[in-house]
């Protein structure tokens, strides 16, 4: 069926009401739950804006398409977005989104409403656009009467707006008097809940800070279980309890539009459909009784990374640095304030979820891999053709990732008698090193100067980075500054130089 997208996006809603904060789930959510199927147990895949829009637009983990923040750069040869599906399907889009964040990080997954339609209270420019004026713009655009079928993607924000819930009551009644209230798929959710008070951090709060904590790292069910409601003509409303992902809802969308996608590309999106669910078809009831649901906090090569593994009553939460666990029952412990992973009676569980973490994160690895070595090889080709010579470099690793790794073996593709001069935080494996000849390495110098004149005259020096806006990358950097060469190119995971 050809129909209407209204797809609306709250930002910052957990998927309950603690009557501590303006994070709570939205009093119209509960009233909407006689018109709409509720999912309680819906799970983001990241509990970060950003993050969570990807997986939202591509159906596909964030963390399997960036390796960190500051560079993330959607690659559309690579992946499909629901934006370039529907546009096959003769489908406009439009997004409407109050964070200039989100317009300028995701420009290349949607199309942001043309300027014409902005109202005289906000600029393209502004920081955060004031929930109304998203309203304000959406009824302007609506008014200009926009070819059909369309996809409309609304992005609010419920911190410090104490008339959030009206503004989306508000926006239904609209829809309900322009007619397409019963005639679209509408879907209402948010992109991450928030830590719940009781946990003692105050929401935005300095004691956060103070803790050393961010709500982008925490991963219990108050910060990754939002509320989820859809409607489409035709559907009865009932509730939900099965565990499920935002990735299901792009497959879900071109389930009820009965379209796919139009050829494969790199990566598929990774959910499941949510149509049988909704409908009460048990075609697939021991498929979703069985699944693993992921969410992570910060992309692959990010610090501070952690990751959340569901299954049924049980909740896993590792910290990739260190493999510090938590498990939690949630059918008994729905706060999750006992954690049981001491406990032997969870081995078996813990072996579930500590196997499908590594099988998973070598994936996610591997596929990494490929992508910026394939992409170094092209960059590398054009600094060739360009009489680029390069007979010595330096390489600084100001990272423990795969990411150097990759870098050498490209290099030694393209430049195969290079020598290189190796600068390391921690010791590496010994067989990578020697395979790839590599001679000079130091690990972890304490003082450049005794030994910094013996490198002045290499033709390179490649700065080799996993995320340079982390506190990790400025300590070590200040430590090589000093360090010269000809010429100085940082590599990222992207490929790019």
């Amino acid at each position: 069926m050809k129909k209407n997208i209204i797809w609306i996006v709250v930002d910052c809603v957990r998927n309950y009401q603690s009557g501590t904060d303006d994070r709570d789930k939205l009093d119209i959510m509960y009233e909407l739950e006689n018109e709409f199927t509720t999912f309680d147990k819906m799970m983001v895949s990241a509990p970060s804006s950003i993050m969570s829009a990807v997986n939202f637009l591509t159906g596909i983990p964030a963390y399997y398409l960036a390796g960190n923040y500051s560079q993330f750069q959607f690659d559309k040869n690579n992946y499909w977005t629901i934006k370039d599906v529907l546009n096959n399907y003769n489908y406009e889009n439009y997004s409407i989104l109050n964070a200039r964040e989100c317009r300028v990080m995701l420009k290349d997954m949607l199309d942001c409403v043309d300027n014409k339609f902005l109202t005289a209270k906000v600029r393209p420019t502004m920081m955060r656009w004031p929930n109304k004026e998203v309203s304000n713009i959406f009824y302007r655009l609506l008014d200009s009467k926009p070819v059909s079928p369309a996809f409309y993607f609304l992005w609010y924000n419920t911190r410090l707006d104490p008339n959030m819930s009206n503004e989306i009551k508000d926006l239904m009644n609209n829809l309900k008097k322009r007619g397409l209230y019963d005639d679209s798929i509408i879907i209402l959710t948010a992109d991450h809940g928030y830590p719940d008070r009781k946990r003692g951090l105050v929401s935005d709060g300095w004691d956060m800070w103070k803790a050393g904590l961010r709500h982008d790292i925490i991963l219990t069910n108050d910060n990754i279980n939002v509320p989820f409601l859809i409607k489409y003509p035709g559907m009865k409303p009932k509730k939900v309890d099965t565990l499920v992902s935002t990735e299901d809802i792009f497959p879900t969308i071109l389930d009820l539009l009965e379209i796919k996608v139009p050829y494969n590309k790199q990566l598929s999106y990774f959910g499941t459909s949510l149509k049988d669910l909704i409908e009460n078809k048990k075609s697939k009831k021991n498929f979703f009784d069985n699944r693993i649901i992921r969410s992570d906090a910060r992309f692959a090569l990010q610090n501070d990374r952690n990751t959340s593994l569901q299954k049924g009553k049980y909740h896993y939460i590792v910290r990739h640095h260190d493999m510090h666990e938590e498990l939690y029952n949630t059918e008994i412990d729905p706060f999750e304030e006992k954690d049981i992973s001491k406990n032997k009676k969870n081995s078996e569980i813990l072996k579930l979820f500590r196997k499908y973490f590594k099988d998973e994160n070598e994936k996610i690895k591997k596929i990494h891999q490929k992508n910026t070595y394939d992409k170094l090889i092209i960059n590398l080709k054009k600094l060739k053709d360009t009489n680029q010579i390069i007979n010595n470099c330096i390489l600084i690793a100001f990272n423990d990732s795969y990411l150097f790794e990759t870098f050498i073996k490209a290099l030694k593709f393209i430049y195969p008698e290079v020598k290189i001069t190796l600068f390391l935080r921690n010791k590496c494996k010994s067989k990578f090193i020697a395979s790839n000849n590599i001679k000079e390495i130091y690990y972890d110098v304490k003082d450049l100067k005794s030994i910094r004149q013996k490198f002045e005259k290499r033709d390179y020096l490649f700065e080799v980075v996993d995320d340079p806006v982390s506190s990790e990358f400025r300590e070590i950097y200040n430590k090589f500054i000093k360090l010269k060469a000809k010429k100085i190119i940082r590599v990222n995971w992207g490929g790019d130089l």
